[in-house]
């Protein structure tokens, strides 16, 4: 009986976790974004990064094979104008014997 209290103990504790976990989406600029005029923490920051979620898989196309595919989405606050540098963007990747590497921009 105590094994039983114990795993069920255990297995409300893992579902409150998920109940309590949020959902972050990049979604829409809200109202309070564009007022916003410093950071609520750091006062003296000139740039915050909102959102940033990266994935990566493999995905299969007739003709090419397997492609490795990363897509980052990511929402930028700029206080001041010291920031603009954080919207600039770099990204590596491979130049070589392989021309079928392309990159894209959606937004």
């Amino acid at each position: 009986m105590k094994h039983f209290r114990s795993y069920l103990s255990l297995t409300l504790v893992l579902i409150s976790f998920s109940i309590c976990s949020q959902n972050y989406e990049l979604g829409k600029v809200t109202v309070q974004e564009l007022e916003e005029k410093e950071h609520p923490i750091e006062k003296d920051a000139a740039a915050a990064i909102l959102y940033s979620k990266g994935d990566t898989y493999m995905e299969f196309n007739e003709g090419e094979g397997f492609v490795l595919v990363t897509e980052v989405e990511m929402k930028i606050k700029i206080y001041t104008k010291e920031g603009y540098s954080w919207a600039n963007k770099s990204i590596q990747y491979y130049i070589g014997s392989n021309p079928a590497e392309t990159l894209e921009f959606s937004k």
